[in-house]
């Protein structure tokens, strides 16, 4: 009784809330749709759900804690230099320690990514529709093969020895054996898999004032994948906004690839939906409610739809689709899965500016690393889901300008904590920022990091929900939400402690300039730091072995300014990566909120600088 009556209540006050601010009509559209009425799955809902003052708390926290750090770091310098000092080398030691870390990731997905682009997805696909039996069998002969059917101690033995002389066949035997294990829990599980040959995917390709030049490429990449294009339904989805330029971009894609897959589905967004935020989150969720529409009529049942959001500029590698085709049948709780591909801003980084290689490159090398941390890992630009998580999450936000993290928390909420990121070690290849001149590329990309890191307005939408959820459990709330929180006060505060805050009490505080302790602090720092600078090392080496071919006209010495340009690294990542941060959460402390914008990829001064080349 008293349940019922406290939903009573919560109804009531909910209905109070719909008549202060709709109006009766669009109170009925509002109720019809399931994402205004389940905080779980919108950040409005929840927004309206909680006393504003403490919704704005929340809000600032991040940015709170973010300037209560700079600003303490330099009072604290001034009142109590010794301590402030003793801090500064304990972050030193331990952002040490974090490059050897991080260094150690990035060489494991950089491995990772090198072997499953090689492999055939298309033949193991082949395999399971055969028999997953047979091919469990296939597996567990390879992998005899390898070791000689040794068991035991001769077995760790064994292997002790290749870790030492054969380090790749070392990784390749392991990953055989995770695979085998992930092959033989699908075989043991009560959930049955689809067969291979039934999977149809829905690509949701969004668009907003993007030129032809920039969707072409990307079509072109979903008909050369490995998948059969015959099982792919893909919509095109553009705005009302755009209407002339969306329609001819349509027309035109339509007739050069409409016929090579099963569906070819084109939306236009309405601009005046009332509750709505203008951004790629609105405009997918209504793609995304038009064409399941289409695919039941096609009688293709949810379980065997697999659904995957791109960018115009997004070109998925020829085997994405098949391996992710591969894990998702694999998966057993497949329902509660999101799959991340490997984000790669390697379709023009030859082009754009030094300034921008790096952060082009950066940001890629931080996903991978990610990768190999699946437990930290969110849902980021192009990932994919199942049609029957996305139908169950209400597709996607149409309430945020960062729909793609905020997907990670709707479904982690939607279903009670069970929901687990799985790295898919597969590129998505995306644009590098270009604009069309080098000052406009600098601010464009400026405006990006700072619309990735408005992710921290997630914040009390997550401390909510969790706080509300009794069905997670406390440990796993506050490691999802510490970590959310410290991973977006480390992007605002980190590169600022560590070039400038080791020099705050020398500075500040005449007195302790003149100790021992004060004498040597910037030495100690600098020394520590020094070997820190493994990290780049490993990241120049990576990001030749994976820079793209060079284009026609480019000349060798080229590719020698992707070895110089790491000097830029101490710049940038103040300028683009601690100030958009502190920027964002700043805005979000007073309310300040930010609109979605498309970022300048592909533009006019890409083709100057081809012709620019070929002369």
């Amino acid at each position: 009784m008293m349940r019922s009556a406290g939903r009573s209540r919560r109804s009531g006050r909910s209905s109070g809330i719909l008549k202060a601010v709709l109006n009766q009509k669009q109170i009925a559209a509002y109720r019809k749709h399931p994402a205004f009425t389940d905080p779980r799955v919108s950040s409005s809902a929840t927004r309206r759900t909680v006393p504003p003052d403490l919704w704005r708390l929340l809000e600032a926290t991040p940015g709170l804690i973010t300037w209560g750090i700079l600003l303490g770091s330099a009072a604290l310098s001034i009142f109590m230099p010794r301590w402030v000092a003793y801090a500064i080398l304990m972050f030193d030691v331990y952002w040490l320690v974090k490059s050897v870390t991080l260094s150690g990731n990035l060489i494991r997905a950089y491995q990772h990514l090198r072997r499953d682009t090689r492999i055939d997805w298309s033949n193991r696909l082949k395999a399971l529709e055969r028999s997953i039996d047979s091919h469990a069998a296939t597996l567990s002969r390879v992998i005899r093969r390898i070791d000689g059917g040794r068991t035991g101690i001769r077995k760790w033995l064994w292997l002790r020895r290749v870790d030492l002389t054969n380090r790749r066949l070392a990784r390749d035997y392991r990953d055989l054996g995770i695979e085998l294990a992930q092959v033989r829990t699908a075989i043991e599980s009560d959930t049955p898999s689809p067969r291979a040959s039934r999977i149809h995917h829905l690509v949701v390709v969004a668009t907003y004032t993007e030129e032809l030049e920039t969707l072409r490429p990307s079509f072109q990449a979903l008909v050369e994948s490995t998948y059969d294009p015959k099982r792919m339904i893909i919509v095109l989805a553009t705005e009302e906004r755009d209407k002339r330029r969306a329609q001819a971009n349509a027309r035109v894609l339509k007739r050069e690839f409409g016929s090579r897959f099963k569906k070819f589905i084109v939306t236009e967004h309405p601009s005046n939906i009332t509750g709505e935020v203008k951004g790629k989150g609105s405009n997918i969720n209504w793609a995304g409610r038009k064409a399941i529409a289409e695919i039941d009529k096609l009688g293709i049942p949810h379980e065997e739809v697999i659904v995957t959001t791109l960018d115009a500029d997004h070109r998925p590698h020829p085997q994405y689709f098949a391996a992710v085709t591969y894990q998702y049948l694999l998966e057993p709780d497949r329902r509660h899965r999101s799959f991340q591909p490997t984000p790669l801003f390697h379709n023009n980084l030859w082009y754009t500016t030094a300034i921008n290689r790096v952060l082009s490159t950066g940001s890629s090398f931080w996903h991978m690393i990610e990768s190999t941390r699946p437990w930290r890992l969110r849902n980021f630009a192009a990932h994919s889901q199942g049609l029957q998580t996305v139908v169950d999450t209400d597709f996607w936000s149409i309430d945020t300008i960062v729909e793609d993290g905020q997907q990670y928390w709707r479904t982690y909420f939607r279903y009670d904590g069970r929901h687990f990121v799985q790295p898919v070690y597969v590129p998505v290849y995306q644009d590098a920022v270009l604009g069309d001149t080098y000052p406009g590329t600098l601010k464009e990309q400026y405006l990006q990091l700072r619309r990735w890191a408005y992710g921290a307005s997630d914040f009390p939408y997550a401390v909510v929900n969790a706080w509300r959820n009794p069905r997670i459990s406390l440990g796993n709330k506050l490691l999802q939400i510490g970590r959310f929180l410290e991973g977006h006060v480390t992007w605002a505060v980190a590169p600022i402690l560590i070039t400038f805050v080791g020099w705050f009490p020398i500075y500040l505080s005449p007195a302790f300039r003149e100790t021992l302790f004060g004498q040597t602090l910037a030495p100690t720092a600098s020394f520590i730091l020094t070997l820190a600078l493994v990290g780049i090392i490993v990241t120049i080496l990576i990001s030749l072995l994976l820079l793209p071919p060079k284009p026609p006209g480019y000349k060798e010495r080229h590719r020698l300014l992707h070895v110089a340009q790491w000097v830029l690294m101490p710049v940038t990542t103040i300028i683009f990566s601690s100030l958009p941060a502190i920027e964002s959460q700043t805005r979000l402390i007073f309310g300040r909120y930010l609109e979605f914008r498309v970022t300048r990829k592909r533009t006019k001064a890409l083709r100057t600088l081809e012709r620019r080349a070929k002369a």
